[in-house]
Order: C-alpha cells, then structure tokens, then sequence
C-alpha cells in the first residue's frame, strides 16, 4: 500500500499526535508496519492492510477514509489518493441501496445522509439527494422531499444538464399535486409545458 506519515494520520484516528506514535511503534514492532528514513510508514505486507481494513465496519471504513482523503487534501497529497479515498468513503451510497432494497427506508435514508456529511461531488451529491427524495414518497414525508428538491436544484446548476430542471420541475409538480396542492402543480406543469 502507499506510504503515511503521522500529519496524515492526524485527524483520522480518535488519538492523539503521542498515542498515534505510541500506536504506530506497536504495530512496527510488532512487524505489522514498516518505517523508512523520511518517517513514513507502510504495511510490512498486504495482508496486514486487508485485515485491518476488514476489520472496521463500513461505516467506520468510509469514515476513516473521508477523513484521510481530507488530510491528504490538507497537506498537498497526491490527487489520485485523494479522490481514490474519497470514492471509497462513497460506501453509504452502498449500504443506502442495500436497505432500500429491503424497504429498511428509515436507514437508508440515514446511509444517504451519512455519504452527503462526508463530502461528495456535485453528481454525486444530486443523485444522493434524488434517492432520498424517492425514499421520502413512499413515507408520505412531502415537505422533506420539496426540501430535497430544492437542494437538487442548487446543484443542478453546476452539473452540465439541460434537462435537469425540467426534471426536477416536473418531480415537484407531482409531489406537490400528491399532497393536495393541486393549483401550485399546475403552475410548474404549465411552466413545464411551455
């Protein structure tokens, strides 16, 4: 794996700069992590790195990754790493789908929140706030999902989609329309329509 040094770990872990030492000593004594000369560290073997990365939860696991993809930002690391992180912090979007799969909507609104705190792009923020908004129909929770479009529509903006705000247009007209506020509905259906 790539190498890491201690600002790169600071932040990430809940210890501090002389309990992340003591930590980092162990695990090289230990024969787990390998220090060079320039004081960064690196697993002594693959293995080591698959263990403890299968050993976090998910949740933990996109935790741990936000963080270290936002303290590589903070002290110039590479962009690949950087994105690479941010892409592995994406693991709420998963677990979101997994339970809206089995109609757990209460939590896969929660993972979908979770991803959104962790910092996402602009496309992929707007397509976690369009499952949230489809997960909140079917709870009857319209005043939520106007929210959430109101949101998507903020992004829209920076994404390169012409048709985004019809979409969204037409998805409010009939959110609006199922809560009974008929004459509102077809205010944007018309608008739509021309």
């Amino acid at each position: 794996g790539d190498a890491f040094d201690l600002p790169q770990l600071s932040g990430t872990a809940a210890l501090d700069d002389a309990d992340s030492v003591t930590a980092l000593e162990h695990a090289e004594a230990a024969q787990i992590l390998r220090s060079g000369s320039d004081g960064h560290y690196r697993f002594a073997h693959d293995l080591f790195r698959q263990c403890v990365a299968e050993s976090l939860s998910p949740a933990r696991r996109a935790l741990v990754h936000a963080r270290l993809a936002r303290n590589l930002a903070s002290t110039g690391g590479a962009p690949a790493r950087i994105a690479d992180h941010f892409r592995k912090a994406r693991l709420d979007h998963d677990a979101g789908d997994a339970a809206a799969q089995v109609f757990d909507f209460d939590t896969a609104l929660a993972h979908y929140r979770h991803a959104l705190l962790l910092g996402l792009d602009a496309r992929a923020a707007y397509e976690a706030h369009d499952r949230r908004f489809k997960l909140l129909h079917h709870l009857y929770r319209t005043d939520e999902q106007l929210r959430e479009l109101t949101v998507m529509a903020e992004l829209a903006k920076s994404l390169d989609d012409s048709a985004a705000p019809f979409e969204l247009a037409n998805k409010r007209a009939r959110t609006l329309m199922n809560s009974g506020r008929i004459d509102d509905a077809v205010a944007i259906a018309l608008w739509v329509a021309d």
